[in-house]
């Protein structure tokens, strides 16, 4: 038998020590390009980072050369995780309708971790109860708040007209259009959400239009969503995504807490009143969905909507200049 001795005194060779960090390595760099049992087949890529770089700038085009090669259903590594992809409509129906249930868990990411206060909310939260029941509640009030004819008159009788006012104060001088059209597309979110529409020098404004440019800077991910050593080092990319998120939940509070004080008015139409009253009429009848609306919950769940949809839009916005 080996004795502990006998280790310790092969351990005090630093050539010894050298060797068994060498074969420590090789063993953990040939686990890593493995391809689970049953798992559908792949690229195995390098050691540790996978097939990352093989990406190049164009994604997209990388993944059906893969398809061509691997078939529609085929893995891929990226750092320390391997993912599936379905290449085919009939294949993403079956995942996300057939069998949405199954499909409907959310993988973990150091990112979405931070921005989410752990899974608060809609996008980042797994599928669970509470995930669902606020879900529910969140679809409610968004028909209520954003249905087709209420949007049109918000758009009419709001967002264009300030949109007008903006380009003609600048008096046909050369402008940058993102602002304004950022503007557009803030003040339809923040009608709904938050009962608000902005100037292009409200501070309201300047605190969106900054969280959405910061957050599509930074929306790539993290180093350490792909290494997970970098979990452990705090990065400027992740002091500065801490700060944004922490920034950006400390305002929707404040326009939460500013509701509070009117929740349960007749005229009051936004998403926040409709959560609002939806949890105080749940206390009311005793239900459990009022443990579901906390106040950490329902901020993320509405900073999802709104941040969601107007990255969208502006996307779309911004396509046409």
């Amino acid at each position: 038998m080996v004795s502990i001795g006998s280790i310790w005194s092969f351990l005090s060779s630093p050539t010894n020590v050298l060797l068994v960090l060498v074969v420590l390595l090789v063993i953990c760099a040939l686990w890593s390009v493995h391809i689970p049992f049953n798992f559908p087949p792949g690229p195995r890529g390098l050691p540790f980072i996978g097939s990352i770089l093989s990406l190049g700038e164009d994604p997209i085009g990388a993944f059906e050369g893969l398809s061509k090669t691997y078939g529609d259903i085929f893995s891929f590594k990226m750092g320390a995780d391997r993912y599936v992809l379905l290449c085919n409509i009939e294949l993403v129906r079956e995942a996300l309708v057939e069998k949405q249930d199954a499909f409907a868990g959310r993988a973990w990411s150091y990112f979405g971790d931070i921005v989410s206060d752990g899974g608060e909310g809609i996008l980042f939260g797994n599928f669970t109860p509470k995930w669902q029941a606020m879900r529910k509640i969140s679809c409610k009030a968004i028909r209520k708040n954003a249905n087709a004819g209420k949007l049109e008159t918000l758009i009419r009788e709001h967002v264009f007209p300030r949109l007008k006012k903006t380009i003609t104060e600048k008096n046909g001088e050369p402008f940058d259009p993102q602002p304004v059209l950022m503007l557009t597309v803030i003040n339809i979110m923040a009608s709904v959400c938050f009962g608000k529409n902005y100037e292009l020098e409200d501070s309201g404004f300047k605190t969106c239009f900054n969280y959405i440019k910061e957050l599509e800077a930074l929306g790539n991910g993290l180093l350490a969503d792909f290494i997970p050593i970098f979990r452990y080092i705090t990065t400027k990319n992740v002091r500065e995504l801490t700060e944004l998120s922490d920034n950006w939940t400390k305002f929707v509070q404040s326009e939460i807490d500013d509701h509070k004080e009117n929740v349960g008015e007749e005229n009051a139409s936004d998403f926040i009143y409709e959560i609002l009253k939806t949890k105080k009429e749940a206390i009311a009848a005793g239900e459990d969905i009022a443990d579901v609306l906390t106040d950490l919950n329902v901020n993320h769940s509405l900073a999802d909507i709104f941040a969601g949809n107007i990255l969208i839009m502006s996307c779309s916005s911004l396509e046409l200049i």
